[in-house]
């Protein structure tokens, strides 16, 4: 019956479907990308992880200019004509971008490099064109889709694309060609599924038709995403992405890797449930606020991230440590202390993200980029202030902090818009003190080291507690 509901709802909610498709395929990617981790683990070492890191940081900020935003215009144009000229403009950005990027890391002296402390890139730093190329291109080509509306090829790429990189990682690293195997197996990972994606638009679009005039037209029409949008997006991809660089610079590889492997693990709760309410979300609240319903989606969305973030989030937070040196190995231990210190933060991302969204649908996109610019500074300002110390825990726990504060503030900002800024209390209090109830005992076995047995035996008790209390409220319509 559960099941012959779901599938009568999917039917008859396109939209919905939609969302279903490309959230399943997103996380069905990311669990074969967490059942990968522990043997990744141990085929690589901390500093190799820390390495491309570094790289993947580099990749990301270049690829957010490298189609100057043009390719985020593509689904906008009402005929077919002027979306044909949008991909072309994209595209052409694209390839000049990635030629004199080329062009210049060739003619880039080592020496450089070194003084920029990016020496453990020289030599892979051919590579950076090419995954800078295969994540634009990538990026280009599933804008392309959604305005097609091929939504289950986006899904199936997803897979394809994790499968590829991981099953890349994992030759090269028992064929010891490290850290190069986790550096192409990210590019693999970027560029898997092109081909199936452009022959699955294909099959219902011709290519574009080169038209110089419609060309420029576009390319005049949709300046604001070269000139404005790009600015928001640099800072955001910035303000995450530098980090992993800095780490670099003030301390070393391996803690790098460190902190590389804690963020990615602590992100992956966000990418999997929390981008599904997120579209979910994206969706109904569009609707609700022509209905003059906004407020009431929102209430019951927040409850339900609270429901689905604090409690495991620090249930995960608490363990890691543990977890970390069991799952991953002893020598992650580090790694998992770096993620107790983000938690927190953590956290607060997985229940703010999915409601940011509302800036967008109440138009204070200019307000979202101010706040986006003074939260990436204050981030890499905290950690580097943490330097001082000469700790890395130092850093990552100022660095929490920072962004700790910034997303209570801009979750703040958006219940203030609508006017319902008391909630953000009235059930975060409730949910918070039930959590830290539940979780004190464990909590207190861990901390005193007792028997192993008994802590896992009251954390199991804790999290059944837990899933009886509150399921109820998550399946209430």
């Amino acid at each position: 019956m559960i099941k012959l509901k779901i599938m009568t709802q999917l039917n008859n909610n396109a939209s919905l479907k939609h969302i279903a498709m490309i959230a399943g395929g997103t996380t069905l990617a990311q669990g074969i990308n967490i059942l990968s981790t522990p043997i990744l683990s141990r085929i690589y070492s901390p500093e190799d992880f820390g390495v491309t890191a570094v790289f993947i940081s580099m990749v990301s900020i270049l690829s957010v200019i490298s189609a100057l935003r043009y390719d985020l215009a593509i689904p906008l144009p009402k005929t077919e004509r002027y979306a044909d000229a949008v991909i072309l403009v994209s595209f052409l950005a694209q390839i000049i971008f990635v030629l004199l990027l080329t062009i210049i890391i060739y003619l880039l002296p080592d020496s450089l490099m070194h003084k920029a402390r990016l020496e453990a890139l020289i030599p892979y730093k051919i590579f950076i064109s090419v995954g800078v190329l295969g994540t634009g291109i990538y990026g280009m080509l599933t804008q392309w889709a959604i305005r097609r509306q091929c939504f289950n090829v986006i899904a199936k790429t997803k897979i394809t694309q994790i499968t590829a990189g991981i099953i890349t990682k994992m030759v090269l690293g028992v064929l010891r060609i490290s850290p190069l195997g986790l550096i192409l197996g990210d590019i693999v990972s970027k560029m898997g599924g092109l081909g199936s994606l452009l022959i699955g638009i294909l099959t219902e679009r011709s290519l574009p038709k080169w038209n110089f005039q419609d060309i420029k037209r576009v390319a005049i029409r949709y300046k604001n995403f070269p000139l404005f949008d790009i600015w928001t997006a640099i800072f955001n991809v910035a303000g995450y992405q530098l980090i992993p660089y800095l780490s670099l610079i003030y301390y070393d590889s391996r803690t790098t890797g460190y902190f590389a492997m804690a963020n990615n693990l602590l992100m992956l709760p966000g990418a999997l449930i929390g981008t599904a309410i997120g579209q979910v979300f994206l969706q109904r609240a569009a609707i609700a606020y022509y209905e003059g319903s906004l407020k009431e989606v929102t209430i019951k969305t927040y409850h339900n991230l609270l429901i689905t973030g604090i409690y495991p989030g620090l249930f995960l937070s608490l363990t890691a440590p543990y977890l970390f040196s069991v799952v991953l190995g002893s020598e992650w231990k580090e790694a998992g202390i770096f993620a107790m210190i983000m938690g927190p933060w953590a956290i607060a991302m997985f229940i703010q993200s999915p409601l940011s969204n509302i800036l967008s649908i109440l138009g204070k996109q200019k307000q979202a980029m101010l706040i986006e610019i003074l939260y990436s500074l204050a981030r890499i300002a905290a950690f580097i202030i943490g330097t001082i110390w000469n700790d890395a825990k130092t850093s990552i726990f100022l660095l929490m902090l920072t962004g700790l504060i910034f997303t209570i503030i801009r979750l703040w900002y958006i219940f203030y818009l609508l006017k319902i800024q008391k909630v953000m209390l009235k059930y975060l209090f409730p949910t918070l003190k039930q959590a830290i109830f539940l979780l004190s005992i464990p909590s207190a076995l861990m901390l005193f080291e007792f028997n192993k047995i008994l802590t896992a035996c009251s954390l199991v008790m804790s999290l059944t507690i837990f899933v009886r209390l509150r399921y109820h409220e998550l399946v209430r319509p």
